[in-house]
């Protein structure tokens, strides 16, 4: 994957929508780090592999570069114990963008007041 992004990348400045089954930032973006530390998608060896990847790919998480420190930002909730009203949950829907589009980012949008799914929407704003 690394190898057909980096050459993308040279081409064209990219945009990537996805769904990360890993959550990479760790602690901000996560209601429960420490309980998660062991868990699918939290593991330290996902985090640092997904931090990797992005380096190597020259991508940038768009919800983080406009807020580096907030804190309950959630995109998923598990349907379980009302996770979504108390907030419990974690960022796993992420844009990715070239580093060389930074400067053209304005917003990311987390619609969590969506409801239909135990995800949210989220929502990129660019300026050409």
């Amino acid at each position: 994957m690394l190898r057909r992004v980096s050459q993308i990348h040279v081409q064209v400045s990219i945009i990537i929508s996805i769904l990360i089954m890993a959550n990479y930032f760790g602690k901000t973006d996560l209601a429960n780090p420490k309980s998660n530390d062991k868990s699918a998608g939290f593991t330290k060896e996902e985090r640092d592999n997904f931090t990797e990847l992005l380096k190597e790919a020259n991508l940038v998480d768009s919800f983080r570069a406009l807020n580096p420190d907030k804190k309950g930002a959630y995109t998923y909730w598990t349907y379980r114990a009302n996770c979504r009203e108390k907030n419990v949950g974690w960022r796993l829907d992420y844009f990715l963008l070239s580093e060389k589009i930074r400067d053209s980012l304005c917003e990311n949008a987390i619609r969590s007041d969506v409801y239909g799914s135990d995800h949210c929407p989220i929502v990129l704003f660019m300026k050409n």
